[in-house]
């Protein structure tokens, strides 16, 4: 086996690596080794073995945080450790809630809980009223 043969399946090993250990030091560690395996196959002088090696590792890192780790992290949000569970208010953003009256001052009731809100829309809402939560300020609703 060559240089550059062994050069790659380390790389590889290395990025595959990546895909169970969320690190960039294994994945970077892997590019420079692929760059001087790019490098070392042309048969020019040494500064354009450089030139070349610091491009090819310019053009594998910007595919790294562009592509590569984006694709990563999506997986491993959907398949490896999804988020499920959403706790607090954050969790009621996009439900649906019902205005109710208490004492002169209105609630939206999401879940059997009551919750202040803001309206956005300013429109007049009236009990029994349905709504959706848009989203959170601090602890109330913005619906």
């Amino acid at each position: 086996m060559t240089l550059t043969q062994t050069l790659l399946v380390v790389s590889i090993i290395l990025i595959l690596i990546d895909v169970f250990i969320l690190s960039d030091i294994t994945t970077h560690i892997a590019y420079i080794l692929l760059s001087l395996a790019v490098a070392i196959q042309f048969d020019a002088s040494f500064l354009y073995q450089l030139i070349i090696g610091i491009l090819s590792w310019f053009v594998v890192i910007s595919f790294h945080y562009f592509i590569w780790k984006r694709a990563l992290v999506a997986v491993a949000d959907k398949y490896i450790a999804p988020k499920k569970h959403i706790n607090g208010i954050s969790g009621k953003i996009g439900c649906i809630g019902t205005i109710k009256i208490i004492d002169r001052r209105s609630y939206v009731e999401v879940d059997d809980e009551l919750y202040q809100f803001v309206d956005e829309s300013s429109r007049h809402l009236n009990e029994g009223d349905q709504v959706k939560v848009k989203g959170t300020i601090s602890t109330k609703l913005i619906i």
